[in-house]
């Protein structure tokens, strides 16, 4: 069974987060709903860049990513040289 099919309303709104005055999912979490390494989803994104436009996908800036760490209870990534996460609204 899949993890979408075991998500609650709840756990799935708790990843759920608005930046850009848009609701998004952080690549790690869309990965992890979706088992697949999160390697693999961004190599995915990289190869068809065309199939994910702007309005839908972008990279959080240092700020927003500096907030979402703040915020949301989420670990930063290992330190100030890890890639800025893709976003996905």
């Amino acid at each position: 069974m899949t993890q979408l099919a075991n998500k609650t309303n709840f756990e799935l709104d708790q990843q759920i987060f608005m930046f850009r005055e848009k609701h998004v999912m952080i690549d790690h979490d869309l990965a992890q709903l979706y088992e697949v390494h999160v390697k693999r989803l961004n190599e995915q994104v990289k190869r068809n860049i065309s199939r994910f436009p702007v309005h839908f996908r972008f990279q959080l800036s240092l700020a927003e990513k500096a907030e979402l760490v703040a915020n949301c209870d989420r670990p930063a990534d290992s330190g100030p040289d890890a890639p800025n996460k893709n976003t996905f609204a």
